[in-house]
């Protein structure tokens, strides 16, 4: 594994761990409840009572999506990170081109013929 690798799997390791400890003393409560009333229904009920096997469930996918979530979240946050310049000494991310009129111009890309396209 090279170096960028490890140090992506260290920071998203690490921030996920971060955010999934602090989400788990958030829920903590909700998790470990006996008693959770939905009021938006015609006839308010308690789902911990009324539909225990549903919310057994609800609380396993919850804690498998934010687990998901986080870890994704992470990984984009490090790959937005990585692309900035000031982290990309090997590549040129800068375009430069002669403008003789000096007028704005944006550049769109390449044609067919491998000329610079731009937008003036």
């Amino acid at each position: 594994m090279t170096n960028k690798k490890i140090f992506r799997f260290i920071f998203v390791v690490c921030f996920s761990l971060l955010f999934i400890i602090i989400g788990c003393l958030i829920f903590f409560p909700i998790y470990f409840s006996n008693s959770i009333i939905i009021p938006y229904s015609l006839k308010p009920y308690d789902i911990c009572i009324k539909y225990p096997d549903a919310w057994n469930i609800i609380k396993i996918l919850f804690i498998i999506f934010y687990i998901c979530s986080c870890t994704i979240l992470f990984n984009k946050i490090f790959n937005f990170i990585i692309k900035f310049p000031c982290f990309n000494k090997d590549k040129n991310v800068y375009l430069t081109f002669d403008n003789p009129n000096n007028s704005l111009a944006l550049y769109v890309g390449l044609s067919e013929q491998s000329e610079e396209i731009y937008i003036r």
